[in-house]
């Protein structure tokens, strides 16, 4: 049960007694403490950014309108290598990829109730996932249905990667020994980017610019990569040509049946109708691209899907912005989006996006 800090003066006499006794800080918090005050949510939306280089998640609030140079209303500082992200909204749990401060290992890091922090300071976590089977994880996802955390490993840049599946999401993690997945999947393929939907497609993009996609995930409980590694292959793949026009696509989302894809190599964004349908050669429904888009390097994407056509959230770290745009189901051409820079500006470094609209 976590303690809110109620007034600067409780605080400056914890701060003072942290001094007198000595405090030892871990890289996880035990669950019974609490890292800063803060409020409850305010519904005008959470949007998380993590900043690889500078060892940071910055939370924006209002997110669901801000624009322009708007501060971080949170930042969680000392976060070895954050990565990739997921957002809990049902539980608001924050879910990022990482590395362990004391063992070194690739690990998954969660973070309850993030919304009620503020300011600039050391927010440790409330859990840590690592296992000798996580090499590189590069993408997450939890189906909050179910309680499993999906994990997509590159396996230090192999050609072959792994899914490791861990059970229950919401409970790995909290002692100290490492986790063993319940499920483990041999990919004959590097993933770059993952996407669980909610009728169990998994979504997983390539080095070779292709979306594998892997129906009822959920149902392959029996044969090969399930207690120990076996490669498992996609139902469909996507593949990278003149037709679907993928180049090097980094993040993914599905919203209203329509598959979403940034790709950075010729900076866009695409939408494929029928995401629980798709073949092989598809053309997309719909791209954005060109100058007024202002897209230059689109990375991670989350998406609000309570809105009319939804709102894509585009975190882009060579301009320096989340770019959001809207209408995402039926938008096509150049659009003009709505850019959130960030004061002070958002790194080059930033990685990884979550958005909680809920709060």
């Amino acid at each position: 049960m976590f303690l809110r800090m109620r007034s600067v003066v409780l605080a400056a006499l914890c701060v003072a007694l942290c001094l007198l006794v000595g405090c030892v800080i871990s890289p996880l918090r035990n669950g019974s403490g609490s890292s800063g005050g803060g409020g409850g949510g305010t519904g005008l939306g959470r949007l998380y950014v993590s900043d690889l280089g500078n060892g940071e998640i910055l939370r924006f609030d209002h997110a669901l309108s801000a624009s322009g140079s708007t501060a971080p209303g949170a930042t969680f500082t000392n976060i070895n290598s954050p990565g990739a992200m997921f957002m809990d909204t049902g539980n608001d749990v924050l879910y990022v990829i990482g590395v362990d401060s004391n063992n070194g290992a690739a690990s998954v890091f969660a973070f309850n109730k993030p919304d009620t922090h503020t300011g600039s300071a050391l927010v440790q976590a409330d859990r840590g996932i690592f296992s000798t089977q996580l090499v590189s994880p590069v993408d997450l996802s939890v189906d909050t249905a179910n309680d499993l955390l999906y994990v997509a490993d590159s396996n230090n840049g192999s050609p072959t990667g792994f899914i490791q599946v861990f059970s229950p999401a919401s409970t790995s993690g909290t002692g100290s020994a490492a986790s063993t997945p319940t499920r483990s999947y041999s990919l004959n393929f590097q993933p770059v980017a993952m996407f669980l939907g909610s009728n169990q497609q998994l979504f997983v993009a390539d080095a070779q610019n292709n979306v594998n996609v892997f129906n009822a995930i959920n149902q392959r409980t029996t044969g090969p990569g399930i207690t120990t590694p076996g490669t498992i292959t996609p139902d469909v793949v996507l593949t990278a040509g003149t037709a679907t026009l993928l180049n090097k696509p980094v993040g993914l989302q599905v919203v209203f049946n329509d598959l979403i894809v940034s790709n950075s190599g010729d900076p866009s964004i695409r939408i494929y109708g029928n995401a629980n349908a798709l073949t092989q050669t598809q053309a997309p429904s719909g791209t954005i691209s060109g100058s007024a888009t202002l897209l230059r390097n689109p990375a991670h994407i989350a998406v609000n899907a309570a809105t009319t056509g939804g709102d894509l959230y585009v975190l882009d770290n060579q301009a320096q912005s989340i770019l959001v745009f809207t209408n995402i189901s039926s938008a096509n051409g150049s659009p003009a989006p709505r850019q959130i820079t960030g004061n002070p500006a958002i790194s080059t470094s930033a990685t990884g996006i979550a958005l909680d609209p809920t709060r």
